[in-house]
């Protein structure tokens, strides 16, 4: 059996611990219960990139990976994904393909450049879409579960999800080995019916009426997703597809990052 080799550790300092983030993940409705939308009855979730982010995650991740990372040796491996994405390749098939760049590093490596992500997203002047942003920072105070449903990696969205005060992110599980190694798999996709699927469970475990809940999403993939609530919402171009016709519409004008207090 051939071992697997340990990619190079990026120029960041081993936290102490290496456990996860306090919002929870997973390819499903995994991770901790929410602690609000007992009292309203209602769920709001939220598509990231394009819908809160002005820029792709796991773009402006790997670009930081590579600045940090020391002979990582993959930045034709991601040249490659990103004209596939050109040439329009299955977002699901994109979606597992990026998680193997992360393959043979150790998770608390992600999750460490993952805080230094943040620290950057919340610096920059146009970080979040503002009426988006805007929508949940008023599901937030109206007592509503606040849901981040993302492909993106959990190790950087956690500390975005704790800075807006969502209560759950439903991302990729990324997949390690017995010592905390990651395989570079994941347990499923969270693009398109990967989405619906995750944000179904959640409802029914939740025991939230999905009609009285809210879906916010930018592209056409998250249509299925939206589909599944009462009250859908398109971001920006997503508004003009047939599938949203009819549906309440926000702009994708980008603004500063405004964390909730409290969080």
């Amino acid at each position: 059996m051939t071992a697997t080799a340990t990619a190079p550790a990026p120029s960041v300092p081993r936290p102490r611990s290496a456990s996860g983030a306090g919002v929870g993940g997973g390819g499903g409705a995994r991770g901790e219960r929410p602690r609000s939308g007992r009292r309203t009855g209602c769920a709001a979730f939220f598509d990231v990139d394009g819908t809160l982010l002005s820029r792709s995650s796991p773009v402006t991740f790997w670009e930081l990976w590579v600045r940090l990372a020391q002979g990582l040796g993959r930045e034709g491996e991601f040249a490659a994904l990103m004209e596939q994405a050109r040439e329009g390749r299955e977002r699901a098939e994109l979606n597992r393909a990026y998680f193997r760049l992360f393959r043979g590093v150790p998770r608390w490596h992600l999750e460490a450049v993952g805080r230094i992500w943040f620290e950057q997203v919340r610096a920059a002047p146009d970080a979040l879409l503002a009426a988006p942003a805007a929508a949940l920072a008023g599901h937030r105070r109206r007592g509503d579960a606040v849901v981040l449903v993302s492909g993106s990696g959990l190790p950087w969205l956690a500390p975005l999800a704790r800075s807006l005060g969502a209560d759950l992110v439903l991302a990729p599980r990324q997949l390690t080995d017995g010592s905390g190694i990651l395989t570079g798999g994941i347990d499923a996709p969270m693009i398109g019916a990967g989405k619906a699927l995750a944000v179904r469970t959640t409802l029914s475990a939740l025991r939230l009426d999905p009609d009285r809940c809210y879906a916010y999403g930018d592209h056409i993939s998250d249509l299925p997703m939206l589909a599944e609530v009462g009250r859908p919402v398109a971001v920006g171009g997503l508004a003009s597809a047939p599938g949203a016709a009819g549906w309440p519409a926000l702009a994708a004008a980008p603004g500063p990052f405004r964390p909730v207090a409290g969080s």
